[in-house]
C-alpha cells in the first residue's frame, strides 16, 4: 500500500471518530441535569412510605407490594389497611353452586379466608351455574354448617356491560353470600338476576345497569337489616299500589327499574 492510501485511510477513521464524538456530545447535551438532590421512593425511610401509603385505597397499596419484598413489608404494616384481593374462577365441571361450596369444604377454603385474613373476594363465572338447588338442599348443605368464610369483608361478582351472559341464579346468590358472615359490601352490577342475599351484617350494595327491578320491600332484600347504602345507577324508582301484581311476586312493594 502506498504512503498516500494510508494517509487517506487514517484520514477518514479521524473524520468517522470526530462526528461520533459530536454526535455523543449532542445526545449527552438533550439529557436533563441530574440534580444531586434527587431520591427514588425508595430512598425513603419506611415509617415515611406506611405514611404515605395511608392515603391509598387497599387496591393501590397492593399494586405498591408487588413490586419487591421490602415493598410487601412495608405494605404489610399494622397500621395500614390489610384488605388483600382474591379471585375465584368457577370452572366448567361445576353446574350447580352446592358442588361449588362441596369443592371449597374439601380444599378447606375456610382456612385461607379465615377471619386474620381481611379479603375483598371477586368471584368470575357464576353465569356457568345453571342447575337450581331447591331451599330443601341449600339448608341441608348450608345452614349451621360451620363452614364460613370469616375474612371476606367485600364480594364483587360484577359484569361488564358488554357481557355476552349475565344472568345468575338467585340461589347462587344466596348461597354464596350465606357463608360470608362478615360481608360488609357487595358490588354486583350488570347482574341480570332478583337476588335473594343472605347478609345482616352488608351495609352496602351496588347494583348499577340491572336489567331487571329491585323489589326492596319483598323477600329479595328482606334479609339485610344493616343495609344504609344502595346504588343503583341506571336505574328508575317505581311504586306499585296494594293491588297491582306487575313486575312483583307479592303487593305493595316499591322497585326499582331500568329506565
Amino acid at each position: 500500500m502506498s504512503k498516500r492510501a494510508a494517509s487517506s485511510s487514517e484520514d477518514n477513521n479521524d473524520d468517522d471518530t470526530r462526528k461520533n464524538n459530536k454526535h455523543r456530545r449532542m445526545e449527552e447535551a438533550d439529557e436533563p441535569p441530574v440534580s444531586e438532590d434527587s431520591r427514588s421512593l425508595v430512598d425513603l425511610k419506611d415509617d415515611c412510605l406506611v405514611n404515605a401509603l395511608s392515603y391509598l385505597t387497599y387496591e393501590d397499596m397492593n399494586s405498591f407490594a408487588m413490586t419487591s419484598r421490602r415493598c410487601r413489608d412495608i405494605r404489610s404494616h399494622e397500621s395500614l389497611d390489610q384488605t388483600r384481593t382474591r379471585t375465584i374462577i368457577i370452572s366448567e365441571e361445576h353446574k350447580s353452586i352446592l358442588s361449588v361450596i362441596d369443592s371449597m369444604k374439601e380444599k378447606r377454603w375456610d382456612r385461607v379466608f379465615s377471619a386474620r385474613n381481611k379479603t375483598h373476594l371477586r368471584i368470575i363465572g357464576l353465569e356457568k351455574l345453571t342447575e337450581r338447588p331447591t331451599m330443601e338442599e341449600i339448608r341441608a348443605n348450608i345452614r349451621g354448617a360451620p363452614f364460613r368464610f370469616q375474612g371476606v369483608v367485600s364480594l364483587d361478582f360484577s359484569y361488564d356491560s358488554h357481557a355476552s351472559s349475565k344472568r345468575v341464579l338467585f340461589q347462587s346468590i344466596y348461597v354464596l353470600t350465606s357463608i360470608l358472615s362478615n360481608l360488609k359490601e357487595a358490588v354486583m352490577s350488570n347482574v341480570e338476576s332478583q337476588p335473594l342475599i343472605d347478609g345482616d351484617s352488608l351495609t352496602r350494595l351496588t347494583w348499577n345497569g340491572s336489567a331487571t327491578f329491585l323489589n326492596l320491600d319483598g323477600i329479595q332484600l328482606r334479609l339485610l337489616y344493616s343495609l344504609t347504602d344502595l346504588y343503583v345507577d341506571g336505574c328508575l324508582l317505581g311504586v306499585h299500589d296494594r293491588n297491582s301484581s306487575q313486575y312483583m311476586a307479592e303487593p305493595g312493594c316499591c322497585c326499582f327499574s331500568k329506565q
